[in-house]
């Protein structure tokens, strides 16, 4: 079956492109914001509680605590004695 492209066809045809076009821009357009806010709530309350678990600890006001990195590097002085040599030219005659 061959269908012909008529102008009712066309007409119809570009006016079901605007009328889905328009739709999903209003339905964008008033979701948008709801969707955000609730994604950005939810991101924000994770991102506080994990700010909060960190100051949670069980500590008194006022105590000073220092965090150091006690990793200290092993130098191995077994290596042996620095030696500095001068190049000697080799003169052939």
């Amino acid at each position: 079956m061959l269908f012909e492209a008529g102008l009712i066809s066309v007409v119809r045809t570009i006016l079901i492109i605007v009328v889905v076009y328009y739709l999903v821009r209003y339905v964008l357009r008033t979701l948008f914001p709801f969707i955000l806010k609730h994604i950005l709530k939810k991101q924000f309350t994770s991102a506080n509680f994990r700010n909060q678990s960190a100051y949670t600890k069980k500590e008194k006001e006022g105590e000073v605590h220092i965090k150091s990195n006690t990793t200290t590097k092993s130098r191995n002085d077994d290596l042996g004695d620095y030696v500095e040599y001068e190049e000697i030219e080799d003169s052939k005659s």
